[in-house]
Parts: structure tokens; C-alpha cells; sequence
């Protein structure tokens, strides 16, 4: 809970949202469900009254599983590493340790836990334009779409400027590969991103896109790539 990754992804989920995790055991056992206290897509904490907690050890691998209001029970392995006692409670502090193998679809309602306008988000140089390349998800002769223009950039989405002809291309495309590189960083970023919102900008459209964990390949690596230059370029 202590590294860079984890203060960057956690979230506290809102009041309205319901998240709740509890633990399992491999006769199928499990405790009841508790609130989460923050969520990221490596952990997850939550709080238990010192009358129902099973004392674990720090360090020790559990079942544990992770439920919202939209979204089924589902399982995954994770490891306790921390435990704070707090008046009356203990609050329990979980890693996923085989999160990656959650399906697609699992992964996709998941990742809707997390509200990724907090992460920090830079403005790009229109005087020094970086150029995206779109392509379909499908790859063929005819994948390649066009260019774009970026305009904004987090470890989580992206603005990009098309031209009308692009998105005429893409005016049923929900998800688009792309692939660009950023000055100083020796990396073709090779992503895959869903178009979230469409604007008229003028005689151009920009796009807000969210870059899709599930199926954009090396993404840790690619995302530390990510944050390393909005860090580098943030204007505090």
C-alpha cells in the first residue's frame, strides 16, 4: 500500500456507490460484506469490527471477493499488507495479487470504480503538435483511419483533434487502436482507447477517450511511461 502505484490509483468511492468486499475460504465460507474504504485496480481496504475480524497475518494470501451494485461477485486473490487498529475496528489493507486474470468483461465494470479525471492531466504545446495515428481494433488492409492532433494527456485518457474525415471513419467506432510517441521518451506508445465524447471544435472534432487497461498490451509499463512525462510537464 505504501509504493507510488498504489497512492496514484487509490479512490475513495463515493457515498452513492456501493462497494463492498469480504473474505473467503476455500470451503466456500465467507464473512460478511463490508464497505470499502478505497479501491484501486491493485487493492483494495476496508474495515472490520474487532468482534468479527479473523486475525490474519500481514503478508498472508486470502480469497477475498469484490461486489458493486452493477456488478456480480468476483473472486480474486489478493494479500494482506497492512493492518491498522483504529478505535474498535481494524482496518485491513489488500494487494491483488492475480487481478490480470479477471475477464474481459469483469475488468471493464471494475475499472468503472475508479473516477480517472482525479489523475493529474497536461495541456500539450500546440506550438510542437504531437500526432496520433488511429487504427481499427481489427487489423486489415483498410485498419488505418488517419491522424489526429493531441491535445490533453493523463495516465488514464486522452484529447486528440481529428479532422471531419476521420471521424466520418469512425462515426460508429467505439474502440480505436492508436500508437504515437512523446519528446524525450524512447517508447512507441501503441494503445488501445474508447471514445468517450465527441465535440465540434470549429471545423474539427475532439475526442475524449479512456484508454482500456484490458486490452492495450505492457499497460503498466506503458502507463508508468505515461505518468513519468505528465509528472515531468505538470504545471503545479
Amino acid at each position: 500500500m505504501q509504493d507510488e502505484r498504489r497512492r496514484v490509483y487509490r479512490n475513495q468511492p463515493k457515498s452513492s456507490v456501493l462497494l463492498q468486499a469480504r473474505t473467503k475460504s476455500p470451503s466456500g465460507e465467507t464473512s460478511p460484506w463490508y464497505d470499502a474504504l478505497d479501491v484501486s485496480i491493485r487493492g483494495i481496504s476496508f474495515l472490520i469490527g474487532k468482534k468479527d475480524a479473523t486475525l490474519l497475518s500481514v503478508g498472508q494470501q486470502v480469497l477475498l471477493q469484490v461486489r458493486t451494485a452493477n456488478m456480480d461477485p468476483v473472486d480474486v486473490v489478493a494479500r494482506l499488507v497492512s493492518r491498522v487498529e483504529e478505535m474498535g475496528s481494524q482496518r485491513y489493507g489488500f494487494e491483488f495479487d492475480e487481478w490480470e486474470q479477471l475477464s474481459r468483461q469483469e475488468l471493464s465494470q471494475f475499472y468503472r470504480l475508479f473516477n480517472r479525471r482525479r489523475a493529474p492531466r497536461i495541456n500539450l504545446d500546440p506550438r510542437n503538435p504531437i500526432g496520433i495515428q488511429f487504427e481499427t481494433e481489427a487489423k486489415s488492409e483498410d485498419s488505418e483511419i488517419g491522424t489526429g492532433i493531441l491535445l490533453d494527456l493523463s495516465t488514464h485518457g486522452l484529447a486528440v483533434l481529428v479532422n471531419p474525415d476521420v471521424e466520418e471513419k469512425l462515426s460508429n467506432a467505439e474502440t480505436v487502436a492508436i500508437s504515437f510517441t512523446l519528446p524525450g521518451i524512447n517508447r512507441v506508445f501503441r494503445l488501445s482507447a474508447q471514445i468517450r465524447n465527441r465535440r465540434l471544435i470549429k471545423q474539427s472534432i475532439s475526442y475524449g477517450m479512456e484508454i482500456d487497461p484490458v486490452e492495450t498490451p505492457n499497460y503498466i509499463e506503458q502507463q508508468n511511461d505515461l505518468r513519468n512525462f505528465v509528472k515531468q510537464n505538470q504545471i503545479e
